[in-house]
């Protein structure tokens, strides 16, 4: 079995394949934004190997959940998932 790794796993397509996964008997640690999500990741997917913390939206605790994954790891598979975002959204005017 693998060790896998998943950002934004706290829900919708990163809990699916975090839960598949685990239900596979593979190792998943999971990661969500806050310790709310992370609660709830963790009672939807109790067989989770760790659960990791941080908001990819904060330079600071995107650089110390890098090292927390360093630190859990080696990983042998890293899922990419979470969705993240920097500045404003942009605008449009429906012109009918």
């Amino acid at each position: 079995m693998v060790r896998v790794f998943i950002t934004g796993s706290t829900d919708g397509i990163g809990q699916a394949a975090a839960k598949l996964l685990a239900e596979q008997g593979h190792q998943v640690v999971l990661h969500a934004r806050n310790a709310d999500r992370a609660a709830s990741a963790k009672a939807a997917i109790p067989n989770a190997a760790a659960i990791l913390v941080g908001n990819l939206s904060s330079i600071e605790e995107t650089k110390k959940l890098a090292k927390d994954a360093n630190n859990a790891g080696p990983f042998d598979v890293v899922v990419h998932n979470a969705g993240i975002g920097y500045g404003s959204t942009a605008s449009c005017q429906i012109l009918r």
